[in-house]
């Protein structure tokens, strides 16, 4: 008979769920909180325009950037599923979304809540850093698993 063969499949590691789980409902209220906006566009503009008494914000540039706002999220929350479902792309496409998104907000919104930067810089930090140090632990336990008989 054939020895068994041990399943290969990776596992995230409590780290890892920890903070994908975290920054997912981050990005998920983000969402909605970008659609709710891009939903009351036309309450926006009009306190705009009460309180400055001059239409400086357009209509159509308010949409457009609240709609690409709403792609970038959207990207961001299916990067973070996709790597919590372990693809390749997942975390790729999560960073970049992240950094656009912080982009976008820097620029329209200015640095006055610096908050949210850092909790996006956090939140990028340790997803590039997790899954590189758990992928070494588990390799120091597959090499010892090797040396150790059976």
């Amino acid at each position: 008979m054939a020895a068994p063969t041990k399943n290969k499949i990776r596992k995230l590691s409590l780290a890892q769920l920890l903070v994908g789980s975290f920054a997912l409902t981050y990005y998920v209220l983000s969402v909605l909180m970008v659609a709710t906006l891009l939903l009351f566009n036309r309450f926006i503009l009009d306190t705009g325009h009460y309180d400055n008494g001059l239409k400086i914000i357009q209509s159509n540039s308010l949409v457009l950037v609240l709609v690409i706002m709403l792609l970038i999220v959207v990207g961001a929350v299916v990067g973070l599923v996709l790597f919590l479902l372990q693809k390749p792309k997942g975390l790729l496409l999560f960073v970049i979304s992240a950094v656009l998104l912080m982009f976008i907000q820097a620029n329209f919104g200015g640095f006055e809540g610096w908050q949210k930067f850092v909790v996006e810089i956090i939140l990028i930090i340790l997803l590039l850093i997790i899954p590189s140090r758990s992928t070494k632990i588990e390799e120091n336990r597959d090499n010892n698993e090797i040396l150790t008989p059976e």
